[in-house]
């Protein structure tokens, strides 16, 4: 099952990314993604379903609708209009099929950073980010630290729904995760900002927790059984469900699209 959706996700995401020939004319000839493939973790229970989400204290509560939400919306949050946008963060009202309410709840403007796009905006955090070293538990958790810490992430496709220009923008982008707990982002030469990083295993979550205001992200992630290529899917605990991206290991930062096997 998990194999499944590996393959599901990265034939979405190349689906995604080869639709537009103005986006990327891929012809998919060089598409590396394995047949086989094995979870990044195992957690019991774990579904990418946003049913039940657990609204955040700070979320703002606003008068339910007048018209409740069919029954088939009530299987998973709907995400509403958004209300305003700051560049960095964003308001979004979101229906909570636990408490059959809609809220008004932040997330982040960008899909990865909002250092990175036609109009980067770098803020730094007041909050600092945490450093922790990895100390894993398990098999699983020590495997996948040494996938992670294994050369660069470079993301070769990214898919955001109602956001064409997404993919584009964001392909090119690259994670350097180290031994300490740090972590070093940025955009084909350019580093835009650093952090700490940690894995759940029971989650099988990426948690990282950027310098720059607006950065922090959690993804849900799985790795093909070569531990060339991973897929990572946003989460409800940050509203970011509407994001997914295949990453490739690279031995080097890129420095340009062809170097990532994309057309310019």
């Amino acid at each position: 099952m998990k194999s499944l959706f590996f393959i599901l996700a990265t034939s979405l995401l190349f689906f995604a990314c080869t639709n537009d020939p103005k986006e990327n004319p891929m012809n998919g000839e060089n598409d590396p993604a394995s047949n086989e493939t094995i979870p990044a973790a195992t957690p019991s229970g774990t579904s990418t379903s946003t049913t039940g989400t657990n609204v955040p204290h700070s979320a703002t509560e606003t008068t339910p609708s007048a018209n409740p939400a069919p029954e088939e919306d009530a299987k998973s949050d709907l995400l509403l209009p958004i209300t305003d946008d700051d560049g960095i963060m964003e308001t979004i009202s979101v229906f909570d099929s636990t408490t059959q309410r809609v809220l008004k709840v932040k997330r982040p403007t960008h899909a990865l950073s909002s250092a990175i796009g036609p109009n980067p905006i770098s803020k730094i955090d007041p909050v600092k980010p945490v450093i922790k070293k990895p100390a894993p538990t398990t098999p699983q958790e020590s495997r996948v630290t040494r996938i992670l810490t294994n050369n660069y992430w470079v993301v070769w496709g990214l898919l955001r729904i109602n956001d064409k220009t997404a993919n584009r923008f964001n392909q090119g982008t690259w994670f350097k995760f180290n031994d300490d707990g740090t972590y070093d982002y940025g955009f084909m030469e350019k580093k835009v900002g650093s952090g700490g990083w940690r894995f759940d295993g029971k989650k099988a979550y990426i948690i990282l927790d950027s310098e720059l205001y607006g950065d922090d992200r959690q993804w849900r992630i799985t790795i093909n059984n070569s531990e060339t290529e991973m897929v990572w899917v946003g989460v409800p605990e940050i509203y970011t469900t509407n994001v997914q991206l295949k990453l490739q290991n690279f031995l080097f930062i890129p420095k340009n699209r062809k170097e990532i096997g994309l057309p310019e």
